[in-house]
């Protein structure tokens, strides 16, 4: 099997629809002063947008690629996310809410 390159950049260009997603959750769930836990994180993208529109909740963004968490660690910045290599089955916490 071919090896595939990862690249982000390709992941960017769904943010409009990221964006209306959380969005969608945002008249149906309460995010606010959550922890929250997205599984798969990729890129990053998905728990940036989460953590700039809940400033007040805390997102733990896990991925078992290193890659992808080196990369979201070198891009994102924010105090209340926090991009890890972890498998699900190292998870010892409680979430609020749980993202995939």
């Amino acid at each position: 099997m071919k090896k595939k390159n990862f690249n982000p950049n390709n992941y960017n260009n769904l943010n409009k629809l990221r964006n209306k997603v959380i969005d969608n959750l945002s008249d149906k769930i309460n995010l606010y002063n959550k922890k929250l836990l997205e599984i798969g994180s990729g890129s990053g993208i998905f728990s940036t947008l989460l953590s700039k529109k809940y400033k007040n909740s805390y997102i733990q963004a896990i991925d078992i690629v290193e890659s992808y968490i080196d990369f979201s660690n070198k891009k994102n910045k924010l105090s209340n996310v926090s991009f890890e290599v972890k498998d699900i089955n190292d998870i010892k916490s409680c979430y609020d809410g749980i993202f995939m």
